[in-house]
């Protein structure tokens, strides 16, 4: 439904652009006008305007929204593009909900990883762009480790991990595909750099569970249990 109505008409994909694109900055200097500051790891809501609150919600749920329904239909990359033309805007935007910062961050994290989806190579790059904006680095190297920023950090690591593996067990290595699943593993490996702490107990947790399969594998050697180590 989505892809046909903006297939169908150029004022959606218009509207989408805008949406996409002009919007969130307009959005972010309205913010930071208000605040008096400029270059914020994230905005303080309750410090704006109740119309630009009621804004910035709108904004980041439909975006939200929006996104995930272009994904489920496995959009063209040119569609899905418009979402990314102002990933770090986008990111401010949307972080300064819990809840639609908390679903565009897992939805990012899934996207980015699924090497045989529409998303061309250049928009996986910005996907991931937006995805690194949703997490500043400072608050991730805050001591406090136990925050809701290094929590969703973690569930976003093991969900590009899960989706990564999941699309492994089909989408194969054929030469169609190198160069897309050469950009998925760099971007997993460069979320990984973000927090090494998390890395390292995460990476620990997966390989002991891949010599518990492969102990598996040994002891009954099956042709669908073989098969799914070959797809690793």
């Amino acid at each position: 439904m989505f892809q046909k109505a903006l297939a169908s008409s150029e004022e959606y994909v218009a509207l989408l652009r805008f949406f996409g694109g002009e919007l969130p900055k307009i959005l972010v200097d309205l913010c930071q006008k208000k605040l008096g500051k400029v270059n914020q790891t994230f905005f303080q809501v309750l410090k704006l305007p109740q119309k630009l609150q009621i804004l910035l919600k709108s904004f980041s749920s439909l975006y939200c929204t929006l996104l995930t329904q272009a994904v489920a239909e496995d959009s063209h990359s040119t569609l899905l593009a418009y979402f990314f033309g102002e990933s770090s805007c986008v990111a401010l935007c949307v972080s300064a909900y819990r809840l639609y910062h908390k679903k565009l961050a897992l939805t990012l994290g899934a996207l980015v990883m699924n090497y045989t989806s529409q998303l061309d190579k250049p928009s996986t790059i910005l996907a991931f762009n937006t995805l690194r904006g949703l997490f500043p680095r400072k608050m991730l190297l805050a001591d406090d480790e136990a925050n809701e920023t290094h929590t969703l950090f973690e569930q976003v690591v093991k969900k590009m991990h899960n989706e990564f593996t999941r699309v492994s067990k089909f989408g194969g290595g054929s030469l169609q595909v190198q160069d897309k699943l050469t950009i998925c593993q760099n971007c997993f490996v460069e979320m990984l750099t973000m927090q090494r702490k998390t890395a390292y107990k995460l990476g620990f947790l997966y390989i002991r569970q891949m010599c518990l399969h492969l102990r598996q594998v040994r002891s009954n050697p099956t042709k669908d249990a073989i098969k799914n180590v070959y797809s690793w």
